[in-house]
């Protein structure tokens, strides 16, 4: 799986123009990108492939303490949770006067699934939440 995250997301930033070949001078290079959600999956790979491309990097935890692999890549690790509206304000406090060229919301939630018969309208809202909302609040 992780093989196939890697190929997927070097695909999403090859097409967004970032060169996948570290230490490479490419567009990235001397730019400030923030990426939410970055402490795991997609959001690590695109922190990492990004890093790896030359931008800076400042990337977003709901828990920062926990994002040792996005620390350890160098990155600006910063507390954000997408459905607090306070987290957002906070988070645009700490970076008030920070350029930056590109945003990437990427935070995301995945509830428990199951059939029609497990619905669940809060898990739904949450969803909706994180997904919908949450990039509208950053952005």
């Amino acid at each position: 799986m992780h093989r196939f995250v890697t190929i997927a997301t070097t695909a999403l930033l090859m097409l967004a123009g970032v060169d996948p070949v570290p230490g490479a001078e490419g567009p990235w290079s001397g730019r400030t990108v923030l990426v939410t959600g970055a402490n795991r999956g997609l959001g690590l790979e695109f922190a990492r492939q990004l890093s790896a491309a030359g931008a800076t990097v400042i990337g977003t935890a709901r828990s920062p303490q926990e994002a040792t692999e996005l620390a350890a890549l160098g990155a600006r690790v910063e507390q954000l949770d997408v459905t607090d509206p306070n987290s957002v304000a906070a988070l645009a406090d700490r970076l008030a006067g920070t350029p930056l060229d590109a945003l990437l919301n990427n935070a995301g939630w995945f509830g428990d699934r199951g059939g029609f018969e497990d619905f669940d309208p809060e898990v739904a809202r949450r969803e909706y939440d994180v997904k919908c909302l949450g990039p509208l609040r950053v952005t």
